[in-house]
């Protein structure tokens, strides 16, 4: 029995280890201006440790294919975002790169 409670333990203290999400992807939007997409949301940290990474976005034509994917925030995956805040991410993509792209499917690939 101890064995089994030290197991679990370690567990759920490994980093890297999550069994429930431990962020929310938030207020995301997608804007057409002239011949550009914008792409704007947040990244929430629900967990009790900062969180590292970047949002992926995937642009979706109407079929839900993927016709373009572009990680956002790239450049500021080693920035940390605290315990119960969050981080804006945004992106800009000419409109030719992604033709027919009506929504986008956001993601956060940790590291």
């Amino acid at each position: 029995m101890k064995k089994t409670i030290f197991i679990l333990l370690l567990l759920l203290v490994m980093p890297g280890i999550s069994f429930a999400e431990d962020y929310r992807i938030e207020d995301v939007s997608m804007v057409r201006e002239d011949d550009f997409i914008i792409t704007r949301g947040m990244v929430r940290n629900l967990s009790i440790a900062p969180i590292k990474g970047y949002a992926d976005v995937d642009y979706l034509n109407t079929n839900g294919d993927v016709v373009y994917n572009m990680s956002a925030g790239y450049a500021n995956k080693d920035r940390e975002i605290p315990p119960g805040k969050a981080r804006y991410f945004d992106h800009t993509l000419s409109s030719d790169r992604a033709p027919g792209a009506v929504s986008v499917k956001v993601r956060f690939i940790k590291n």
